[in-house]
């Protein structure tokens, strides 16, 4: 625990929280796409080489890994709000919508894919930043050191 100006920052904790954020956002997403998969016969093809390249199928490695790895990076900011203001949510749960709207576009820049993959990306892209905004808000009011 690290403090600054008399806040504190409980670093065990929010790590806890990353781990649990990082692995439910994996396990939702990719239950999400196998089940968009199975239900809309989607191959959830993509361009990975350019605009210009052949459609190839996303990997479930890639949605898992792209799904936990953000975490890293919003616990990081939450713990860098948390420093330096007394009660960082609302600031983190702004910014958290404001780079999920923005990570939409990245779908939706995507030429010539398949509607059904483009509103597959958008909910996925929804539950993983849903799920990891919420776990990470919950890891924080949790701790009782960590409250306003």
């Amino acid at each position: 625990m690290t403090s600054h100006a008399g806040r504190s920052v409980p670093f065990g904790p929010l790590l806890a929280g990353t781990v649990v954020a990082g692995g439910l956002s994996a396990l939702m997403t990719g239950l999400l796409f196998h089940w968009l998969k199975v239900t809309w016969r989607t191959d959830f093809a993509i361009p990975f080489r350019g605009p210009e390249a052949p459609l190839e199928p996303i990997p479930l490695v890639m949605v898992l890994v792209a799904s936990a790895a953000p975490a890293l990076l919003a616990s990081g900011m939450l713990a860098l709000l948390g420093f330096f203001l007394r009660n960082p949510l609302p600031l983190f749960a702004l910014t958290a919508f404001l780079v999920l709207v923005f990570s939409l576009g990245a779908p939706f820049a995507l030429p010539e894919i398949a509607d059904a993959t483009r509103h597959g990306l958008y909910l996925l892209h929804i539950t993983a930043g849903g799920v990891l905004t919420g776990v990470l808000c919950l890891a924080w009011v949790l701790q009782p050191e960590a409250r306003p």
